[in-house]
């Protein structure tokens, strides 16, 4: 049996429910985060919720209530006192759970950025509400929850989020971005919306490499390290965390690699949601193999990945027709949206977009 985690300290005292509905969303999350007690205005991300957290949080609410709520509602609505209301008004039809505004008001063109290889994008929405507040700002998130959802090709992707956009914002301008592996989505989409707009919009790349350009030995050297920085039970548990990874991730590419149209049959019930995405996901960017791009570029890297590609660019310079400008903004890829002390990924991505239109 899992110990429960007390709450933390920095949280005070919990607020206790005030109605049946709140009561119910304590329980949930109390099982989802193995924390307790916990209070209707404690904030999720305080509590170390990630995206699969959420997702658990949502597929327990279905079952429970028969109802279908978008994930997307806990990213506006990070406490429980906020987010009884929204899911008391909310139906999955209310609008594309894909796009989670994080700001709608501005008048510069809109930038859409999309989520990283997990789908989801929780972990990148506080960066994004301190950046460019001259104009609207949206975040565009997967249908993780839903197994029948699984990506075929980066392209089928953009094709997707293409759409949801135009939905939104039937005209252009645009600017588009991506984090990690959603930045090889980004500039699918810009292509997209520049075939049907005339306009080419610029792409900003959040420490996403081009796809064939990581190369090996780095890599060695950096798993290495990992293991060598750690004591003999951690070293152990981190390869067997890596291996376990990478052998899923081979076995996905393998089934898929033929017939991407594998990917439907290829989610089973030991596999949750957002892992059957992430796998499907990162097997369709390993077959990508971007076309050159006239629009501006912008990618904005860690030395992590730098080391990894060999590029300060990370590989885009060969597919950049037109202009492109690398910034470095963080010493590894995983403390890009960490305390501001370890990350310059903030003013970066404002100094950019406070430039353009």
């Amino acid at each position: 049996m899992t110990e429960v985690l007390e709450r933390p300290s920095a949280l005070g005292s919990p607020i206790p429910p005030e109605d049946k509905l709140q009561s119910h969303l304590v329980s949930i999350w109390q099982d989802v985060l193995n924390i307790s007690p916990i209070g209707i205005d404690d904030d999720f991300y305080d509590l170390r919720g990630d995206s699969y957290a959420a997702v658990e949080i949502f597929t327990a609410l279905e079952a429970q209530n028969g109802g279908r709520y978008p994930v997307s509602l806990l990213v506006k609505h990070s406490t429980i006192r906020e987010l009884a209301p929204a899911l008391a008004r909310s139906t999955a039809d209310d609008a594309d759970p894909r796009i989670v505004a994080v700001r709608e008001g501005g008048q510069k063109a809109p930038f859409f950025c999309i989520h990283a290889g997990g789908g989801e994008v929780f972990f990148f929405h506080q960066t994004l509400q301190d950046v460019a507040r001259d104009r609207p700002v949206f975040a565009i998130r997967a249908a993780v929850e839903s197994r029948t959802a699984l990506p075929h090709s980066v392209e089928e992707l953009a094709a997707q989020y293409t759409d949801a956009i135009r939905r939104l914002r039937p005209t252009g301008p645009y600017v588009i971005g991506g984090y990690c592996i959603g930045g090889a989505v980004a500039l699918e989409v810009a292509r997209n919306l520049s075939a049907a707009e005339g306009a080419v919009p610029p792409v900003i790349i959040i420490d996403g490499a081009r796809p064939g350009s990581f190369r090996l030995m780095p890599w060695f050297v950096f798993h290495l390290k990992e293991v060598n920085d750690s004591d003999w039970r951690g070293a152990v548990q981190y390869l067997r965390a890596r291996a376990g990874t990478l052998g899923q991730r081979l076995w996905w590419r393998s089934k898929t690699r033929r017939d991407p149209g594998e990917n439907d049959g290829l989610a089973t019930t030991n596999d949750s949601p957002g892992n059957s995405f992430t796998n499907a996901f990162v097997a369709a960017y390993g077959r990508f193999h971007p076309a050159p791009y006239a629009g501006g570029m912008f990618v904005l890297t860690s030395d992590h990945m730098v080391r990894m590609t060999g590029d300060e660019a990370l590989g885009w310079r060969t597919v950049a027709a037109g202009d492109i400008r690398s910034m470095p903004v963080a010493d590894t890829h995983w403390a890009l949206f960490g305390e501001p002390q370890s990350t310059r990924l903030s003013p970066a991505l404002d100094e950019i977009l406070s430039a353009l239109p």
